[in-house]
């Protein structure tokens, strides 16, 4: 019984991390992404910024992400279709080490990189909730930039927040069409 009740636990706690994830703008105009940990996973925030319980990264700028960029107009118009969560659960120190090179741009349905559909509409919404497995208010998809030019060139993570209030981080996949004879 106590090694059934111990596989459980652990099973349990596998993808379980505590921290949360937010995206918003400072008063002046500046991209930050918000990382909060609990008092276990404080190393993790700890690593990320010298903080035990929390961090506010602030996000270089992603050129040719606004107008007549065709990898964000893909982005916009493909999540939930060709662009689905993998499946996959990042592990917390994966995720953060990514933040912390500081090669993203974050986004959601918020966004105002977004020129397919209205600023924060239900559809667009929708198409970033269909990433999550559980009900997120707001998911974060991060994107890779190119160290050097700053443009976006990979689909990476969605951050989904839970009702618990940590995020779960999965990796995002493209799908492809393929035709067979």
């Amino acid at each position: 019984m106590k090694l059934i009740t111990t596989l459980i636990l652990l099973i349990m706690s596998i993808n379980t991390f505590a921290i949360q994830v937010n995206t918003g703008w400072t008063k002046n105009f500046k991209k930050i992404l918000s990382v909060n940990c609990s008092e276990d996973d404080g190393h993790l925030c700890a690593n990320l910024c010298e903080n035990y319980s929390s961090c506010e990264v602030e996000e270089s700028y992603c050129r040719n992400c606004a107008g007549d960029n065709l990898f964000i107009k893909y982005l916009f118009k493909e999540l939930g279709n060709r662009i689905q969560n993998g499946g996959d659960a990042v592990p917390a120190d994966t995720f953060l080490e990514f933040i912390k090179e500081g090669n993203f741009t974050s986004l959601t349905s918020k966004s105002i990189y977004n020129f397919i559909d209205r600023y924060n509409s239900f559809a667009t919404k929708e198409k970033f909730r269909s990433l999550c497995p559980n009900p997120t208010e707001y998911p974060i998809v991060f994107l890779g930039v190119n160290e050097v030019s700053r443009s976006p060139e990979s689909i990476r993570y969605v951050a989904c927040s839970n009702s618990e209030q940590s995020a779960e981080i999965f990796n995002l996949k493209k799908i492809y069409d393929v035709e067979v004879n």
